[in-house]
Order: structure tokens, then C-alpha cells, then sequence
């Protein structure tokens, strides 16, 4: 049956608000029926890795008249490696993920993808597919199943042994006849260019190719093309078409996902640095086929009991380190702080543990005599674990000792704080407060994208921003230098965007000795 638009476009677009955290949101899958929304988020806190987890599947509902918070997916469909949806069996009761999973503590030695069977509100653990000579030497798994199941188009970095330099990521497709997937092979010359083409995915009639590249329009990151399939070789092309500004933007664009309402996709436009999901009306609204064939026998393994959320309180425990010698520092004091403030000590051992009991986002301060501070966000309003291990390391005060402010960010393009910075930079300024005899070098970097002299005045400027905000809370301007090095002081890969925005920062060096 045909699904009927949710909302109108604009109050759809508004909707997403309620989804779109302070970090990256991509891959947006929406189930059939249109009331659960899939998607990853990279760089999350509760993350199963952490803040450098590649991404985890995190979930929204639809209440009929806007999406719910997000709710992590639980730990049997995420794993430290990058965890994306590429779409649902017609009755949305199984769900097809890239990548190949692995039972606990044993690692993933195979390629392919998955499918994780509903049971009521969790999802089993996924059961492998086998692809055959399917291989992706990219750290990310980017694929798009076509509704009645027969088609995987995916993208993927392949490795030249001739010439590493060709190490691009281009698009494949694997198709499933009889039962067995095909090998995976090129989309061919008319879609994958030397540069990268990336997040695939099709028209609910399989004719329509949308996906990203960097190739096609000069001084583009990336923008979403499509482009329709001309035979049924999967080689033959008509020319990219730029989807054009509705979609586009000078931001990037990606993970373009056209569904029965509407599609969804990711933009970089008017977000905080890191992409936000987006939706825009489409034509691409027909029926939804039966799945053809769908012969894989799939046993629910066990479920996640943990993506239910509890209104109770939440445990929170761990230890604070020395990041010198890695030993526990006693009496480091951590404060949570949301509509309560929760301070609590360590013990002599270095152990700490809270409870709190409010379903929302807390600040986390961490600090210790004779240390560099740390800071932190917890969202526990998209967590939903009773007891949550975090633990810190602190840098000593020395001349030399180096610290990123993580969550210092500014307005795309331009030397603009964010007020989600000032959090953190309070922490700068009382650190200074408490050291009167400390001086620090404030260093600014970029990451590789546009000119080399843009990057680096941007950079200098955004340091200059940041010491007239330390400045102005009562710290001498004398104790404070800046630099910018624009992108060349990479700390990551600069060919994804996860190894960009680690390269986008601004970090503090303590360059007086305060002894």
C-alpha cells in the first residue's frame, strides 16, 4: 500500500529538530510503515566506543505529530565499528545491516551484511550474510538495500596494489538470484570517478541511482547527484544530475534516502560543524514491493533489553587516571550538573560513583590539584542503561602539556563561537584563575578543505576569537598567545569526514613553567 506524507515538508523538516544532536547524524532509514526512523550517529558520547566510535544505529519514533529523542540501539547491533541500516524487509520486522558482527569479545573476521529480526521494542542479534568477495578497506560501511530485498548497492574503498594513490571509494552493486548474492562489481566509469562517490541508494523501482561525489561540479565537498540505469547491465548511465538547491548546499551533502514520505538525507548547511539530518518532498512515493525470495532463515539469537528506557536512576561510576603514569589520582573532584548540580569526590582509590536522577543532558567537570581540567557531555535523555561506566584521564600541569578543548566549535566557515563552547571555555578561564603564574599558547587548526591561506587566517582568527572570550572573564591578555596553522597540523585521516572534524580544534599548550 502507498503510505501518505506524515506531515507537510516543512513541518517534517521542523520535526527533525527533535532528532539532531551536537553531533553527526547520517544514514537516516525510515521503516515502512514510517513510524520508526534508523540512523547513525558518529561521535557520540554513549556511543559503544565512545566519542571515536566510527557510529552507532540509534532509533526515533514518530508520534503522529513529531520524532521522539533519539534512543541508543543497544549493544547487539553496535559494536566499536562504523554500524549503519540499509533498510527493512517489507513488514519492517527484519532489518538489514552493513557489516558482519561478531559474538562478545570475539573479533569480526568476515565482510558482508546482517539482519537483525524485531522482537517487540529491541532487535536481535544480527545473523551474517555472506557476500562473496566482498571487501571494504574503508573504515565505513555505507549501503542501501532496494525494497524487495534483491539489490545492495554500497560504497566501498578498494585497494590498487599498483598505485595506493588510486585507493578511492567507488560504488558497487550486489545482486541476489537464487538465494545467493552475486560478487560485487563497479557501477562502472559513468558513476565512480578517480575521486569519491559515496552513500548509495535507489528508487523504489531500482531504476534511479542517488548518490554523493566530490568529482562532478568544481569547488563542490560533496553534493547528491542522481543518475537512471539505462539497461540492465548496472554500467550503463545517463549523465549526473545535481539535485540542485533544495538538497544542495555549500555545506556537504550525503546519505540521500528517498522513502514513502519524503527523503532524508544529511547536510552540513547551517549545523554546528557536523551534519544534521535533513527532508525535503519528493515524488518517489510507490508502493512498496513484497520481498522476492526471501530465503534466508533467520532465528532470533537473544535480545537488548537495554533500549528501554528506565525513568529511574541512573548509576554512574569510574576512575580518574594520571595520562603520565596511568595511576588513579585520589580526591579528583567531578561535577554533573543539569537542572541539579551533583558534585561528588573520589575516594582515596581514585573511584567515584553518582546517581542521577534526572532523564536529561549534564555537564561533566572533572578536576584535580596540580591536574588539567577535562569536560564532557552526557545526554542521559538518549541513553537508556541504568549503570554507565565513564572514565577520565587528566593531564599534569607542566610546561609543554597539551590539551584539545572538544567541544569548542564554531559557525561553518567563519570565526564564530557557538554558545555550546562556553561551557568549556569557563573550565579555561577557572583553571587560569586557579594558576595565576600559568601562560598557555592557543592553537587553531582546519582541516585540508579550500585554500591554505583561507585555512590558516580562519585559524588564526578563530584563536583570537577564543582568547577575547578568556580575555573578557578576567584573565590577562599577556598570559595568553595565539596561533593558527590552518590544516597543516593534522591529528587524522583528512580523506573522511569523521578525520576532518577531529582536525577542525583548538587546543591550549601551557608554555610557563607555573612552579
Amino acid at each position: 500500500m502507498v503510505i501518505p506524507a506524515l506531515v507537510e515538508a516543512q513541518d517534517m523538516a521542523s520535526a527533525l529538530s527533535a532528532i539532531n544532536t551536537p553531533y553527526e547524524e547520517e544514514c537516516p532509514v525510515l521503516s515502512p510503515d514510517g513510524k520508526l526512523l534508523a540512523f547513525t550517529i558518529t561521535g557520540h558520547p554513549n556511543n559503544v566506543g565512545g566519542i571515536k566510535d566510527h557510529g552507532d544505529i540509534w532509533f526515533s519514533t514518530w508520534t503522529g505529530t513529531g520524532w521522539t529523542k533519539p534512543v541508543h540501539g543497544g549493544h547487539l547491533i553496535n559494536n566499536k565499528h562504523h554500524n549503519t541500516v540499509a533498510g527493512f524487509s517489507p513488514d519492517g520486522n527484519q532489518m538489514y545491516l552493513m557489516g558482519h558482527y561478531a559474538p562478545p569479545g570475539k573479533a569480526v573476521t568476515s565482510q558482508g551484511i546482517s539482519v537483525s529480526v524485531r522482537n517487540g521494542d529491541t532487535w536481535s542479534a544480527p545473523v551474517n550474510i555472506k557476500v562473496p568477495y566482498f571487501k571494504n578497506y574503508s573504515d565505513y560501511n555505507t549501503g542501501f538495500l532496494s525494497s524487495d530485498g534483491t539489490v545492495l548497492v554500497f560504497s566501498a574503498q578498494g585497494y590498487q596494489y599498483d598505485n595506493p594513490d588510486l585507493n578511492h571509494v567507488d560504488i558497487y552493486i550486489s545482486q541476489k538470484i537464487g538465494g545467493q548474492w552475486t560478487e560485487p562489481k563497479s557501477l562502472g566509469p559513468k558513476i565512480n570517478t578517480p575521486n569519491y562517490e559515496v552513500t548509495p541508494s535507489l528508487s523504489a523501482d531500482i531504476k534511479r541511482l542517488y548518490y554523493s561525489s566530490n568529482a562532478i561540479d568544481k569547488d563542490v565537498s560533496f553534493d547528491v547527484y542522481y543518475s537512471d540505469r539505462l539497461d540492465d547491465t548496472w554500467e550503463n548511465w545517463s549523465a549526473p544530475v545535481n539535485l540542485g538547491p533544495e538538497v544542495n548546499s555549500a555545506g556537504r551533502e550525503y546519505f540521500y534516502r528517498p522513502s514513502q514520505v519524503g527523503s532524508f538525507f544529511s547536510s552540513t548547511q547551517n549545523s554546528d560543524g557536523y551534519a544534521d539530518l535533513r527532508f525535503v518532498a519528493s515524488s518517489d512515493t510507490v508502493e512498496v514491493p513484497v520481498m522476492i525470495d526471501p530465503t534466508e532463515e533467520v532465528k532470533v539469537v537473544s535480545t537488548d533489553t537495554t533500549a528501554k528506557i528506565d525513568e529511574g536512576k541512573t548509576r554512574i561510576w569510574g576512575k580518574v587516571y594520571n595520562t603520565k603514569t596511568n595511576q588513579t589520582i585520589p580526591g579528583a573532584v567531578i561535577h554533573f550538573t543539569a537542572s541539579t548540580n551533583y558534585p561528588t569526590t573520589a575516594s582515596t582509590s581514585g573511584d567515584y560513583e553518582v546517581k542521577l536522577a534526572g532523564i536529561e543532558e549534564y555537564a561533566v567537570k572533572v578536576e584535580a590539584p596540580g591536574y588539567i581540567g577535562d569536560f564532557e557531555r552526557l545526554d542521559l535523555r538518549t541513553q537508556a542503561l541504568k549503570d554507565l561506566e565513564m572514565n577520565f584521564k587528566l593531564i599534569p600541569i607542566e610546561v609543554g602539556a597539551s590539551i584539545t578543548l572538544k567541544r569548542v566549535l564554531f559557525e561553518r566557515s567563519r570565526p564564530v563561537l557557538l554558545t555550546s563552547s562556553y561551557d568549556e571555555l569557563d573550565m579555561v578561564v577557572d583553571f587560569l584563575k586557579e594558576n595565576p603564574k600559568v601562560e598557555i599558547l592557543l592553537e587553531g587548526h582546519t582541516d585540508n578543505q579550500g585554500k591554505h591561506d583561507l585555512n590558516m587566517k580562519l585559524s588564526r582568527e578563530r584563536t583570537n576569537v577564543v582568547k577575547a572570550y578568556i580575555v573578557a572573564k578576567g584573565i590577562e591578555e599577556r598570559r595568553i598567545a595565539t596561533k593558527g596553522y590552518g590544516g597543516t597540523r593534522p591529528i587524522a585521516d583528512n580523506d573522511s569526514e569523521d578525520g576532518r572534524a577531529l582536525n577542525r580544534r583548538v587546543e591550549f599548550k601551557i608554555t610557563k613553567d607555573p612552579m
